[in-house]
């Protein structure tokens, strides 16, 4: 369930955050990190729209993976798919079924079935296999691609909303866990604190400036994408729009 330049696979196996809505050149509604903080394509800049403009016409990376089918949206979309995709996010490193069983308290049948779905449409990829007592066991890795739905499918609007809400709902949920735990904590220091953000308001800026923030948070985002030591996972849920007008000038700034 980032949202960046395509890189070489390693054996971490983080990948790209798996969870990014499609977006146009000028928006962004992430799960990329997730994921949709990166959708349009950097390498070629948008040119100013024209009065002539009618069609809203988004444009995709070459290095996206994006879900058009419905059935293949369909497995995407399941609920304990998308804990799965959470968990391999937050693990950032190749994992197997049976690990991912023990994570989630679930049976390791059941998640090596939900693997194989999630394989089938391009989500996650085999890393390698090696021998875990005796048994060759199959690891897993988040693909290098930035997933997302296809904006321009009509059919796909209630996966979409659903998909926004999912995003939110994980980082809230994770959100009050944090928040409660340091509240109960003996000693409630601050130092402990450190990863919890919440913010939200309006900000004014022109097309040119929206598209340089989207590239500065990409950008700062893809830098820190993989663990290193010292850090700890930051679950995040990034996104906005344009809630107004064009300011005209009105001669005064």
């Amino acid at each position: 369930m980032k949202q960046t330049e395509t890189k070489k696979k390693t054996s971490r196996g983080g990948g790209k955050q798996p969870a990014a809505v499609p977006v146009p050149t000028d928006a962004n509604a992430n799960r990329d990190a997730v994921g949709a903080v990166d959708a349009a394509d950097r390498s070629n800049p948008p040119t100013e729209p024209k009065d002539t403009d009618k069609v809203f016409k988004p444009r995709f990376r070459d290095d996206m993976l994006i879900l058009s089918d419905e059935k293949d949206v369909a497995i995407f979309m399941h609920p304990l798919r998308q804990r799965m995709l959470e968990k391999m996010m937050i693990l950032a490193e190749p994992v197997t079924s049976k690990r991912l069983a023990d994570e989630l308290g679930i049976a390791p049948s059941s998640a090596r079935h939900h693997m194989l779905k999630l394989e089938s449409i391009g989500v996650v990829e085999k890393d390698h296999q090696e021998l875990v007592h005796g048994i060759l066991a199959t690891y897993y890795r988040l693909t290098d691609k930035c997933i997302s739905l296809d904006v321009c499918n009509t059919g796909l609007w209630d996966p979409t909303r659903l998909l926004l809400e999912e995003n939110a709902r994980q980082v809230r949920e994770g959100v009050l866990k944090m928040m409660k735990d340091w509240q109960q904590s003996p000693s409630q220091d601050w130092n402990d604190a450190w990863g919890l953000m919440e913010t939200n308001g309006v900000i004014h800026l022109t097309r040119q400036e929206a598209l340089e923030l989207r590239d500065m948070i990409g950008d700062y985002l893809q830098k820190h994408s993989q663990p290193r030591p010292g850090t700890a996972p930051i679950r995040f849920d990034m996104i906005s729009y344009r809630a107004g007008e064009v300011k005209e000038d009105d001669g005064k700034h």
